[in-house]
Parts: structure tokens; sequence; C-alpha cells
């Protein structure tokens, strides 16, 4: 079943009753088509946590390259997977290693997230309901990460990023 959406556009139903929406979004300079998950029924808040990111992307762009780029160097010589790929000395390196894939809208944060200190400073009260917070999870495409599924998850709140790791920690 699909359904029309102010924000979204068309909303299609997944075999599990969620929905999906494909939206094409500026990133790094070029337009990338993303798949838009939601962690439940879609929501007012997850429409503004979307129009708030796509609105501040070009700004926190350069942030969530750093974050990529300090995730891959602080993890590097995990296994001989992580160090058969080059190490990344810039954001270019990033933008050429992964590659954006979707955005999953979170009403909240997973608590792993939550208790990190990034997360911390960009949520004035942690204590706070999501009701004013915008969460989203970016999802990347980054073959150097792990060769089970090379999967990149940014968190941010309220436009900040706040968590990075392997696997997609918006399921």
């Amino acid at each position: 079943m699909e359904q029309l959406h102010p924000v979204f556009g068309k909303l299609t139903e997944t075999e599990f009753g969620d929905y999906e929406a494909v939206r094409r979004i500026p990133f790094a300079g070029t337009d990338v088509e993303v798949q838009v998950t939601f962690d439940g029924p879609v929501t007012d808040e997850h429409s503004r946590a979307y129009l708030a990111l796509v609105e501040n992307l070009d700004r926190i762009t350069p942030d969530i390259l750093q974050a990529v780029l300090e995730y891959q160097n602080a993890h590097y010589d995990d296994t001989d997977h992580t160090s058969s790929f080059a190490y990344f000395g810039s954001a270019q390196d990033v933008l050429e290693n992964t590659v954006l894939y979707g955005i999953a809208l979170q009403t909240r944060l997973f608590h792993i997230v939550t208790d990190s200190d990034r997360y911390r400073e960009a949520v004035e009260d942690p204590q706070d309901t999501a009701q004013k917070q915008r969460c989203a999870v970016l999802l990347f495409d980054a073959d150097w990460v792990n060769d089970d599924y090379r999967i990149l998850s940014v968190a941010l709140a309220n436009e900040h990023v706040v968590y990075v790791t392997q696997g997609n920690i918006s399921d």
C-alpha cells in the first residue's frame, strides 16, 4: 500500500508494515538518493527531524565527514579487513570510500548513543523526552568498516553528530 505524505512524498509500506520513502537530498556538493525509514508510524516529529536535517545538511556535512574520518582512524588497525584499506587523511578520502544511502528517522536514539558525551552536549537536557529532540541516523555503505555488513551509522541529535559506529544502529 502506498500513501502520499506532504513532506516525504510517496510512502511505500514494507513487508513488515512499516513505511519508507525515497528522497533526493544534497550531500557534499551532490544530490544523493536516499531511503528514508521511520521507527514507527510516520509522525510530525519525523517530519520536523527530516526538514531540520535537510535544511542544515550543508552546514553539518563537514562535521559528519570529520566524525567518520576520526572513527576510521581510531579503528583502522582493529582487524585485517579494516587495515587493508587506505588510512583516511581527509574528508575527500571519506567521500571516496563511503556512500550515503539511508536516513533512519528516530523518535529516540538508543541508550548506547544517549550515554555519549557528544549526545549530552547536543541536547540541553538529556532527561527530556524525544519530543524536543530531532533524531536521525545516517547510514553509509562503507566497505572498509566490516567484512560482514559494511554499514556505518552516524547518529545525529538536533543536527549534531553524537555517535559513529559500525552496523545499522537504527534497527
